[in-house]
C-alpha cells in the first residue's frame, strides 16, 4: 500500500514546498487559557511545514508579545498600540508576501 505524500511535498517531486501559512487570530485580552495554548503550540510548530503569524484584535500583552517574538512569530494587531498595527487585507495578503 503506498503513502500519500505530506502537503508540502505534495506536487513537488518530493521536494520541500514553502511553509503552509497560517493565521493565529487572538483577543489580546491577557494571558489566560488561550494565550497559554497559543504560545505552546508555537513553541512546538513544525517551521519547515508551517509559517505562522499572529494578529492580535485587542491590544495585546506586551509579555506574551515579546514571547511571540522570542519564538520568531510575527505579530500584528488590528487595535491602535504600540506593535504594528495593519488592517486586517492588509494581514491576508500582504504581510507575508516575500521576494
Amino acid at each position: 500500500m503506498s503513502r500519500a505524500a505530506p502537503a508540502h511535498e505534495a506536487n513537488t517531486g518530493g521536494e520541500l514546498a514553502s511553509p503552509c501559512k497560517v493565521l493565529f487570530v487572538e483577543s489580546g485580552s491577557g494571558l489566560g487559557g488561550s494565550s497559554s495554548f497559543l504560545l505552546y503550540s508555537l513553541k512546538y510548530l513544525d517551521r519547515d511545514t508551517f509559517e505562522p503569524l499572529v494578529v492580535y484584535y485587542f491590544a495585546p500583552a506586551d509579555s506574551t508579545v515579546k514571547q511571540l517574538q522570542r519564538l520568531g512569530v510575527p505579530v500584528f494587531s488590528l487595535s491602535p498600540n504600540p506593535h504594528p498595527r495593519l488592517p486586517l487585507e492588509s494581514v491576508l495578503t500582504t504581510s507575508w508576501r516575500r521576494g
